[in-house]
């Protein structure tokens, strides 16, 4: 998989560190960083974009299976259901960025949502993920278009 440098791809005004996983799967827009056998999950910068300034969000503990929802996020415009990118079980919820969801609009990629101890890494591999910056680049500037149409 190429996304794994310390380099950045700028989209416009949006910023998708390459050291991560980006989950399209439900057109979710998350981010996935494996650390030590532990995968942290975020929003990207595209998803905290178009959802503008959260107001609350709620994240479920235990088991997961990919592509289910874990948890909700509402901000001024919508509500919307947070979906696992990855099945396991997920062993840590950010407090902090719950208590402010805000945090999340400051910094996505320094605020994750919650963590997991994968049950099948493999699925890192999958359709569901990016596999290179050129495939991140058009999937981004798709979205925007599409959000740029509403």
């Amino acid at each position: 998989m190429e996304l794994k440098s310390a380099d950045v791809l700028k989209v416009g005004e949006l910023e998708f560190p390459l050291d991560r996983f980006y989950y399209r799967g439900k057109k979710s827009h998350l981010w996935v960083k494996s650390r030590d056998g532990i995968d942290e999950v975020g929003m990207d910068a595209f998803l905290v974009h178009s959802t503008g300034h959260l107001n609350y969000v709620s994240i479920n503990t235990g088991e997961v299976k990919q592509g289910k929802g874990v948890g909700n996020f509402e901000s001024a415009k919508f509500v919307s259901r947070i979906f696992s990118p990855i099945s396991g079980k997920i062993i840590e919820v950010n407090q902090k960025a719950l208590d402010n969801p805000r945090q999340i609009n400051a910094s996505p990629y320094t605020t994750w949502l919650f963590k997991i101890e994968p049950s099948n890494p493999e699925e890192l591999e999958g359709d569901d993920f990016i596999s290179s910056s050129i495939e991140l680049k058009e999937w981004v500037e798709a979205d925007l278009i599409e959000l740029d149409g509403e």
